[in-house]
């Protein structure tokens, strides 16, 4: 409890600086980024020896809530995800030394931002139908394709490719290399606008016959699919995390306004109606932490937890969007306003049951499951 008080207090105090401005023009706060970085948050599933603060996936899990509770900027949130489970872990869990040594400090200290490419035009939730191919050669490889709706991709220093190396489809043959921003026959596109999450930038990236050397490979060849469904796993746990701080801070928000808001002459906390959806959004959170701290501890075991990441993710964000529409109704017209910030919070919930494996395609993995353990 104590390190997601401290992550709450670190996060409230310098993390949601002129939101509502940023939120409009869609700026990316490097500011902070470093704060972010200052305080641990890139270097923390590092191990110690390795310059990080060696959390585990419960003590991970814990901080993240208290990011999530104390900090408005969930565009910058979502920004730190894609670095951490995109770019850092896929680095330190399948990394060669050399990349350990080249990329960890700076992806850690905040100098560099990393991005994870996986997404295509057609392999978005049916993310090994891949269509952007390496030609190995003697020493590299040249590789040429599109990817879309890359989270970081503007202001990205370093990117996680995924593409295909072999003939087989699905997950075999996918393999995943390093490339730095400004390679030849790399280009990235412009910032794209969109409806939430509005100060993380996205944009596609296009190879055309990309020259990358065989010491930028990640993992073993052919073996992608490995190192992608490792950070994926991870990337469900922790966003997850940080929504479930998004949904305590929405239910303390909704608990103080009804205790002031006088309607008839009352507290509007006094009416059934407005007390049951407040109950209802502390439901939510009650068993979405579950979920969450049931997939850490799986992990904190030794197991893979991809399944219960998926379960977490899943209730979370369906849960997060449901408590910033109770939010929203529980302000009235005050809450449909810019200022309250209410309108951007359920803006932002619309996203986190698309990113990260979309509310149906996990539904769907689910679903096999079952029928698998049946």
């Amino acid at each position: 409890m104590e390190l997601k008080r401290t992550a709450a207090r670190f996060a409230k105090a310098k993390l949601s600086e002129d939101i509502i401005t940023r939120d409009k023009i869609c700026e990316f706060s490097r500011k902070g980024w470093l704060e972010c970085a200052k305080f641990g948050l890139q270097s923390m599933v590092v191990p110690e020896e390795g310059g990080g603060g060696g959390l585990g996936p419960v003590d991970t899990v814990s901080v993240l809530e208290g990011i999530g509770l104390g900090c408005m900027d969930n565009g910058l949130l979502c920004a730190l995800s894609a670095h951490i489970w995109g770019c850092v872990l896929p680095i330190l869990r399948f990394g060669t030394e050399q990349q350990k040594k080249r990329y960890l400090s700076p992806l850690m200290d905040g100098a560099l931002i990393g991005a994870n490419a996986m997404t295509e035009l057609e392999a978005g939730s049916d993310v090994y139908s891949l269509k952007t191919a390496a030609k190995k050669k003697k020493g590299h490889f040249l590789i040429s394709g599109r990817k879309v709706f890359i989270t970081n991709a503007p202001v990205a220093d370093i990117f996680v490719v995924y593409v295909r190396t072999g003939n087989r489809k699905g997950m075999a043959g996918i393999s995943c290399f390093l490339i730095e921003k400004g390679a030849k026959g790399f280009f990235v596109g412009k910032n794209i606008d969109k409806m939430g999450l509005r100060t993380s930038t996205m944009s596609e990236i296009v190879l055309d016959g990309c020259r990358v050397s065989d010491e930028n490979l990640i993992g073993r060849y052919n073996s992608g699919a490995v190192v992608f469904n490792e950070s994926i796993s991870w990337e469900r746990m922790g966003v997850a995390a940080l929504q479930l701080g998004a949904i305590e801070r929405l239910c303390n928000i909704c608990a103080g306004y009804a205790k002031t808001r006088e309607v008839f002459g009352r507290p509007i906390a006094g009416f059934k109606i407005v007390s049951d959806r407040i109950r209802d959004m502390e439901l939510c959170l009650k068993k979405g932490r579950a979920l969450v701290h049931r997939a850490a501890k799986a992990r904190q075991c030794g197991r893979p937890a991809f399944i219960e990441s998926a379960k977490a993710k899943l209730y979370v964000s369906e849960s997060y969007l449901r408590c910033s529409r109770q939010a929203l109704q529980i302000h009235g017209a005050y809450g449909y306003m810019t200022e309250y910030g209410l309108e951007r919070e359920m803006r932002d919930a619309m996203a986190s049951t698309i990113h990260s494996g979309t509310s149906e395609v996990l539904q769907e993995m689910i679903r096999k499951t079952r029928k698998v353990v049946r």
